[in-house]
């Protein structure tokens, strides 16, 4: 076996019963199991799928699931549930956050496996949340989790246009048969009025409240915002569930609107957003990271506003996520000020660990899927690892002798292969197996 090899393949039992069992030094160890023992999340997390959320709880096999690094669906292959376990909340240096238990898995990275990866020499490791307490947290060591590419999502027909939506949210006046938008830019006013196929009046020299003059697209548009709730005050304001789930083209115009309106283009080209809403900033961290963007938030008294806060969000991305001529105009200036050579471009692909603290015992479950893998969306778009069976019980001895032959007992060959990339990794490290694999369908016996 080549050195490159077991460099590039990061292999290691999980702590507990595989550990000993590797480790010991009698003549013949026997380790039984099987998918799904003991890897938890709270069966109240959702699970991101190409429809959007849903709770883990209400998952069943053949569910489809998002992909967070493969543009294809997955899908659950095993539902195991944990009973009640103690949970921990798990924490990201931007805010993320998710519940899970101590022999929950996941799929890391440290600082020089991030540049590897980047340089195209892909490595991580799989670790339970014990282990990155043990090995990370406690002893001052960073590590990181991916961050998923762009949910695709569902493309989807509305009545008000997700870029129409964004300004309405930002700018739009408070009224109960009228479409108005206070805003000092007229190409933003213009171009709303142009998805709408409307025309519009300009602000008066004493105000910047615009008119977009009712038409049918209008009046619907107005009639979705009366039915949800957005003909209200800015500080009451959110995004609709519906939009947060449409296509990725579809998100990216919601989010133009918002950053036209009430958006900024900082020095460097730092990207930040201001709201009242304590919702209304939770449903643009989401949207943010459903787009494969860091957001993290802030909270500031502002005694100028009767909810007495405002809450101002950073955006890390070298997209251009704003489209007035205002934004664009300073983008541009920055790029030619600030970023020659991208000195200042961001890296951001990956997300630290920030803490992992006990919360309370609560019901818990696993799931298995057949992503390549073996990685599912959940909370906050956090990327996390599934159940796996024990698989890796003889990598050890393998890795030590190239002879060997290792035969794997399994209830049925589905429980076989639910240990994924245990699988794949073995055929790569291990160049003999291809000739040796052999799986017979109905027999609980597959032979390597």
């Amino acid at each position: 076996m080549s050195e490159k090899i077991q460099k590039d393949k990061i292999v290691s039992p999980l702590p507990g019963c595989q550990y000993e069992a590797i480790r010991s030094n009698a003549d013949y160890v026997v380790l039984t199991g099987s998918g799904g023992g003991g890897k938890q999340l709270s069966v109240d997390e959702p699970i991101l799928t190409p429809n959007g959320w849903k709770k883990l709880k209400d998952i069943k096999v053949g569910d489809k699931l998002v992909s967070p690094f493969h543009n294809e669906t997955s899908y659950v292959t095993g539902y195991f549930p944990q009973g009640i376990n103690p949970t921990y909340r798990l924490k990201t240096s931007d805010g993320r956050s998710v519940l899970c238990g101590l022999e929950h898995l996941w799929y890391v990275r440290t600082k020089k496996m991030i540049i590897n990866t980047r340089k195209g020499k892909e490595t991580h490791y799989i670790k339970t949340t014990k282990q990155l307490i043990d090995e990370y947290l406690s002893l001052g060591k960073d590590i990181y989790l991916p961050i998923p590419k762009s949910f695709k999502g569902v493309e989807k027909e509305f009545d008000v246009p997700p870029y129409v939506l964004g300004i309405y949210i930002g700018d739009g006046a408070k009224a109960k048969n009228s479409l108005l938008i206070c805003n000092d830019e007229e190409d933003i006013i213009e171009k709303c009025a142009g998805l709408l196929k409307s025309d519009y009046k300009v602000h008066a020299s004493y105000n910047y409240t615009n008119r977009i003059y009712l038409n049918e697209s209008t009046s619907k548009a107005v009639e979705y915002l009366r039915s949800v709730g957005l003909l209200d005050y800015s500080r009451n304001r959110y995004i609709p569930k519906e939009y947060l789930s449409s296509s990725k083209e579809q998100r990216l115009e919601l989010l133009k609107g918002l950053m036209d309106s009430d958006g900024n283009v900082e020095a460097k080209n730092r990207f930040t957003f201001s709201t009242t809403s304590e919702k209304l900033k939770d449903d643009f961290l989401e949207l943010c990271r459903s787009l494969g963007y860091v957001a993290s938030a802030n909270r500031e008294k502002r005694t100028k506003y009767l909810s007495g806060v405002c809450y101002k969000i950073s955006i890390q991305t070298n997209d251009i996520i704003f489209s007035s001529k205002k934004h664009l105009s300073r983008y541009y200036e920055n790029i030619e000020k600030y970023q020659k050579n991208n000195a200042y471009s961001y890296y951001k692909d990956h997300i630290r660990i920030t803490s992992i603290e006990y919360v309370g015992d609560m019901e818990c479950a696993c799931i298995s899927v057949s992503d390549k893998d073996k990685l599912y969306i959940t909370s906050d778009y956090i990327v996390t690892h599934n159940t796996f069976t024990l698989g890796y019980a003889p990598i050890s001895y393998l890795y030590d002798n190239q002879g060997a032959k290792s035969v794997w007992f399994m209830r049925n060959v589905g429980d076989f292969f639910d240990a994924g990339k245990v699988v794949d990794g073995l055929k790569e490290i291990y160049p003999l197996i291809d000739r040796r694999f052999r799986i017979q369908p109905r027999e609980p016996i597959g032979e390597v």
